[in-house]
């Protein structure tokens, strides 16, 4: 228990751990990054500039086509990780979802994949 008369002792406790949820959070972010670099090189495969953009919007389309919203939800970034060969945990997927949906609607329009 706290000493009610010395605050210091909770505050230090409380840095040490937001330091360690912050190293969790680099550390889980950098894995979150590994995949999405993995799914754009899957997408990309060795193209440049024009073909390059012709594919990820083939497989935008593709991956879209079950869903009549045409948007990319929860559900097809992670269908789009397994495409690549890498599974996703849901932190993982909530952050490549996150970084793809650029304008923040909660789910990513072809717009925001295609930056």
């Amino acid at each position: 228990e706290f000493d009610q008369e010395d605050p210091a002792e909770f505050t230090i406790v409380a840095g040490f751990y937001l330091i360690f949820i912050s190293i969790l959070c680099f550390i889980f972010s950098k894995l979150a990054a590994r995949k999405l670099n993995r799914m754009y090189e899957f997408v990309a495969a060795g193209t440049e500039e024009d073909e390059m953009e012709a594919r990820f919007m083939k497989k935008f389309d593709q991956l879209v086509s079950v869903n009549t919203q045409e948007r990319m939800t929860s559900m097809e970034v992670v269908k789009l990780a397994k495409d690549a060969g890498r599974g996703l945990a849901n932190s993982e997927r909530h952050a490549i979802q996150t970084y793809l949906d650029e304008s923040c609607h909660g789910w990513v329009t072809k717009e925001d994949f295609m930056k």
